[in-house]
């Protein structure tokens, strides 16, 4: 089974974000920093813990339809405050949005984290970029 996903875009020149201290601030103090990179049309970052958790984040430029595999998985619709999420579980979790307002497509994903801890997290940077 797949999800669609098709997303109206008012692109952006520039995906100039500056969150690579935003984003360590919301995880736990055991996590540390594997990878970051950053252009202008994506951001990746890569967090890791001494337990072995994980967390990673990408967030595009994004315009068209996109195809989510979720093949094997569970799915359904959260709300994140500023907007609506799908979050998919299977080996961990997982939460796609999009903000139409900045067209930026966010997906986050998280092996190890509880899911109330990882969906606080994803609503706390939903926030961030809603503001």
């Amino acid at each position: 089974r797949n999800i669609v996903i098709s997303i109206k875009n008012h692109i952006s020149n520039t995906l100039h974000i500056q969150v690579e201290d935003y984003l360590l601030g919301l995880l736990p103090s055991s996590f540390y920093q594997t990878n970051f990179s950053s252009d202008s049309n994506a951001t990746f970052a890569s967090y890791k813990d001494t337990n072995g958790s994980s967390i990673q984040f990408l967030m595009t430029v994004a315009d068209g339809i996109h195809n989510i595999d979720t093949e094997g998985s569970t799915t359904s619709e959260i709300d994140l405050g500023y907007s609506k999420a799908i979050l998919i579980e299977k080996e961990g979790y997982r939460i796609i949005w999009y903000d139409e307002r900045i067209s930026i497509l966010f997906d986050i994903r998280s092996t190890g984290l509880e899911k109330n801890d990882f969906i606080m997290i994803c609503e706390a940077l939903c926030a961030y970029y809603s503001k």
